[in-house]
């Protein structure tokens, strides 16, 4: 059983969308040190046991680029989340960027 995460950042949820834009670019910053691509990530789930990981939940895209949707024209399909491993934990006090 996996412990409840350390931090979740969800671009669908109301604390992440009125954060200061500052602070947005902070985690993204963070996620790319980490071989992470933010523009296809739409939640990341911050966990640490024996060493840091996240949890990334991204959307798909195909050969071109482009975002893939569903069958009915508007959902977007996503993959399986995936375990990551990263070097460092991702930013915290958000509210206090400078």
């Amino acid at each position: 059983m996996t412990p409840k995460p350390l931090a979740v950042y969800d671009v669908h949820e109301p604390g992440w969308q009125n954060l200061p834009t500052r602070a947005r670019d902070r985690v993204n910053d963070w996620a790319r040190s980490e071989g992470l691509n933010p523009e296809d990530i739409y939640r990341l789930e911050t966990y640490l046991i024996d060493c840091p990981f996240v949890r990334v939940y991204a959307i798909t895209r195909d050969g071109g680029g482009n975002i893939i949707l569903g069958d009915d024209g508007t959902s977007l399909v996503t993959l399986t989340p995936r375990d990551a491993p990263v070097s460092s934990l991702p930013p915290v006090n958000l509210w206090k960027t400078p």
